[in-house]
């Protein structure tokens, strides 16, 4: 014979009425010898009873009211902003345009300046930088930030109002 497992699905059902006579037996008997299960039980039902209070309680139009406010268009709005437009624009161009011109050349810092008055104070480690910073790694991690923006006013510019013309059309019919 397969072992029954007690678990919250179980008790829910329980309460719901929904198991049959030998398993309704299996879980009051169980929850007779463990003070654990009983607890639980108690738990669930008082949850099951408040959930139907609030049930009850709630105007017999709530349902209807959520679905029109759900199914309402958003307004009247322009067909595209152009100013997002403009700077999506920009911004592919910049990448566009940038992508040309990455460079692979090495700049090197020269931080020796900015500790000298204060060297004669607090003894400062000396740093140095060897090997420099890679042009082409700062110019592709900009270009892909402008790249990420560009997408970002797409959705704003274009994709929104679309998708919400859509909607109110398709929700019109």
């Amino acid at each position: 014979m397969e072992k029954f497992e007690i678990t919250d699905e179980v008790l829910l059902d329980y309460i719901d009425g929904a198991l049959s006579a030998g398993k309704k037996e299996l879980v009051e008997g169980a929850c007779e010898s463990d003070s654990a299960l009983r607890k639980r039980l108690a738990e669930l039902q008082k949850t099951d009873q408040w959930l139907s209070q609030m049930i009850e309680s709630a105007p017999a139009t709530f349902t209807t009211r959520v679905w029109e406010r759900l199914q309402q268009s958003p307004g009247l709005e322009s067909r595209y902003n152009f100013n997002s437009l403009l700077v999506l624009l920009g911004a592919l161009a910049t990448v566009v345009i940038g992508s040309y011109f990455i460079s692979d050349s090495v700049m090197q810092l020269h931080l020796d300046w900015s500790f000298e008055g204060i060297g004669n104070y607090v003894r400062i480690p000396e740093v140095s930088l060897n090997q420099g910073i890679q042009l082409k790694l700062i110019t592709q991690v900009l270009l892909f930030g402008l790249a990420m923006l560009a997408l970002l006013f797409l959705d704003k510019a274009v994709l929104r109002p679309y998708f919400r013309r859509r909607r109110a059309d398709l929700s019109g019919m």
